[in-house]
């Protein structure tokens, strides 16, 4: 079985099919990866023994006119048949798209379209129902789709690293980040961008300070180059005058992240944009934190509002406010949401669960063709 992923950088949803990956049962299934080779994914599967292929599948413009994904489809023609592969499983519409022109020579291959973006192209509406089947993790990636062919919902699930960080996980972070242990930490862990809202919480900060003055607030994401960072820790600061400046905390990138969000008191997800993955806020969930995040997107199918975390109306600096102070005043709620929001993710969103739907999934798109043949 082959997975195909576009994306360059480890983002959600690569940390998701890393997940994937772990917990396939290799007996039944035997995983290769095509990915671009700037993908960290790509060392991350050769040091898990999996064969994997190196193809730059372009993810930017009109995708369904692109030379460049002509070209990754023909790369990729040739890696499924040299590799033998009984099923394709692609992840994102670009790589489905690249996948389509793959097999279009050939459709003895079963293709599993994978969509993850909540925002859908007509053209990546219509390649999707060329697929054999279409898997989505959450509703409001289906409901994009609009396809009549019918939809099967698999959520993402979570490494079980983040079920069981480190016991002095908490302590350790804290102090390589100069915070101390006995204070509020609230963080925002998301992608440098204006999507992910953080000007919301910029506006929050002094605020929540003025309330809970020894308050500290935590900033981190993916890698992204030095000059936007600076910049965007300099926008930051802009806003916490004072002695504020000095409890505000930039996480660089860092691979415990289980660690880090044990570190947390309440995790802030204030996307504005269309949000198809939100992946930290079920890891968070898994590590035992309460969200304060957006309603957009597929957030309110990750977020109990009032049961594990608060969901607020996308911009609405003052909401959210509102809902963090709640969970900052109130000790015994954040203990309360922690725990539904631990239980949630062991029922929901365990990556043996996904991995084992996923299975059948595969034997099932298979099962015609063995027949055929």
């Amino acid at each position: 079985m082959l997975l195909v992923e576009h994306r360059n950088g480890l983002d959600g949803a690569s940390r998701s099919l890393l997940a994937l990956l772990d917990h396939l049962d290799r007996r039944a299934v035997d995983p290769q990866l095509a990915c671009p080779a700037r993908n960290p994914l790509l060392e991350l599967a050769m040091a898990r023994g999996l064969r994997v292929h190196p193809v730059d599948i372009p993810s930017r413009g009109p995708l369904h006119r692109s030379q460049e994904l002509w070209e990754a489809g023909c790369r990729l023609e040739r890696v499924i048949r040299h590799s033998g592969a009984r099923i394709v499983h692609a992840h994102g519409a670009a790589a489905g798209f690249a996948t389509l022109l793959a097999l279009r020579r050939s459709r003895a291959v079963p293709l599993i379209w994978h969509a993850r973006e909540v925002e859908q192209h007509l053209e990546a509406r219509r390649a999707a129902r060329r697929a054999t089947v279409i898997v989505a993790s959450y509703r409001a990636v289906a409901t994009a789709l609009r396809s009549e062919v019918g939809v099967e919902l698999i959520a993402d699930g979570v490494a079980d690293e983040f079920f069981a960080p480190p016991v002095d996980a908490r302590t350790r972070v804290r102090a390589e980040l100069g915070v101390p242990a006995d204070v509020p930490l609230v963080g925002v862990i998301a992608r440098l961008e204006p999507s992910k809202g953080h000007d919301a919480v910029c506006d929050a900060i002094p605020r929540i300070a003025s309330r809970h003055p020894a308050c500290h607030f935590a900033f981190g994401g993916p890698p992204v180059g030095r000059e936007a960072f600076e910049e965007f820790a300099a926008d930051v600061r802009a806003c916490a005058r004072g002695d504020l400046a000095s409890r505000l905390v930039f996480i660089p990138p860092r691979d415990d992240i289980p660690a880090v969000l044990a570190a947390l008191d309440v995790l802030v997800h204030p996307a504005v944009g269309a949000e198809s993955t939100a992946r930290v806020v079920v890891e968070a969930k898994a590590v035992g934190r309460p969200t304060v995040a957006s309603a957009v997107g597929v957030l309110p199918e990750l977020v109990r509002d009032a049961t594990d975390g608060f969901l607020v109306p996308p911009g609405d600096s003052a909401a959210l406010t509102d809902r963090i102070l709640r969970l900052l005043d109130d000790a015994a709620l954040r203990a309360e949401f922690g725990r539904a929001a631990r239980r949630d993710a062991h029922e929901r969103f365990t990556a043996a669960r996904q991995a084992r739907a996923m299975e059948a999934l595969y034997l099932r798109a298979v099962a015609p063709r063995a027949v055929a043949e």
